[in-house]
């Protein structure tokens, strides 16, 4: 009896480490993606840390080094102002922005609020 819930417990402890370990092999796998197939949205989020909220269109361009993608923010569903203020955008020159540099990727967004369009610039380093 006690050899089946050893058994048992050394099953389901195997059973979450692989699970673990699937979801951060995934999470890798999309933070280093840097085309615009499949995970765009959530590779942006991941590197600049940015709330991609719900958009009408998008548009992307890469050629694995610059990425260049843009959002129209379905203002209908966004406070705009809010979301701006969430996201940490300041206004210069009635346009808001915001800007980082990681050891991975150096990026710029701007956020358009009267258009509601999202543009974020990307370049991933080596």
């Amino acid at each position: 009896m006690g050899k089946k819930i050893l058994i048992s417990l050394g099953i389901i402890v195997l059973i979450v480490i692989l699970f673990i370990a699937g979801v951060n092999a995934l999470g890798y796998h999309i933070f280093s993606r840097t085309d615009c197939e499949l995970f765009n949205i959530d590779n942006i989020e991941l590197h600049t840390g940015i709330n991609i909220p719900a958009i009408v269109d998008s548009d992307c361009k890469s050629d694995g080094k610059i990425k260049e993608a843009s959002f129209t923010i379905d203002t209908s569903k966004v406070d705009l102002k809010a979301y701006s203020l969430r996201n940490n955008f300041t206004c210069k020159d009635s346009v808001y922005l915001n800007e980082w540099e990681t050891d991975k990727a150096k990026w710029v967004a701007t956020l358009n609020q009267k258009s509601g369009i999202l543009k974020i610039k990307m370049e991933y380093k080596d």
